[in-house]
């Protein structure tokens, strides 16, 4: 039973042409490339990380002057017109204090608390955005983890900066192809990797005030990447 069926198969493959079994031995000619795109933005906001850090004999006294300054912290944002939504609170952190022997290494016995409170801040105001910073500082911040621009709404950017991706990859197989004198044909797969978040690139200093934090806000870079798998036919003559 299994010898007829072999003989068969075989027979039905011939009896179909020698097409069927052309097309299953010829094999697959592709290239895969990859491509990036770059656009450069100018910021529309800053995004800040800042706090206060407060040490007590008592836990109660090290959260209770961190919330006030805090407090503080918080009027100064509403009196400089930042929306609650553009503010979060995104650490809040109590640790023990202990005792540090002549040696220099720390003992068993706790000296007090260390109470923290950190805020994340979006400042669409980048013309006052130095004032903002002294104004912060004055109401008793002391914790500052940084400062990076970003863009509201990068979905207009990030398709140009995909655009300019799949241009670059085309343009590389297109010169690949060339070189081997072959030519391109349909697109078969296209993949995206992640794209990247704003990159400040700083250009030019923005000094809002004599006495305010001198900021930079330049422009912002975002990246996009794609790869292409790509089919190669034979070159017109």
């Amino acid at each position: 039973m299994i010898r007829r069926l072999t003989v068969f198969l075989v027979a039905a493959a011939l009896a179909a042409g020698p097409e069927i079994l052309t097309a299953q031995e010829a094999p697959v000619r592709q290239i895969t490339v990859q491509g990036e795109g770059a656009v450069d933005r100018a910021p529309d906001m800053a995004v800040i990380t800042l706090g206060v850090e407060e040490r007590a004999e008592t836990a109660s006294e090290a959260m209770a002057a961190a919330s006030s300054v805090t407090r503080a912290l918080i009027e100064t944002l509403d009196a400089a017109g930042i929306a609650e939504r553009d503010r979060q609170t995104s650490r809040l952190d109590l640790r023990l204090v202990y005792n540090r022997a002549s040696s220099g290494s720390y003992t068993d016995k706790v000296v007090g608390f260390v109470a923290s409170n950190e805020l994340t801040v979006r400042a669409r105001d980048l013309i006052g955005l130095g004032t903002l910073l002294d104004q912060i500082f004055d109401a008793g911040a002391n914790r500052f983890r940084g400062l990076r621009f970003d863009i509201d709404d990068p979905s207009e950017a990030m398709d140009a900066a995909r655009r300019a991706a799949m241009a670059d990859a085309l343009a590389r197989a297109e010169l690949f192809a060339t070189a081997a004198g072959v030519a391109l044909g349909d697109v078969i797969t296209i993949n995206e990797h992640g794209g990247s978040r704003p990159v400040a690139a700083p250009m030019a200093e923005m000094r809002m005030a004599s006495d305010a934090v001198p900021i930079a806000a330049g422009e912002v870079t975002l990246r996009a990447q794609v790869s292409l798998v790509i089919e190669l036919v034979d070159a017109a003559e």
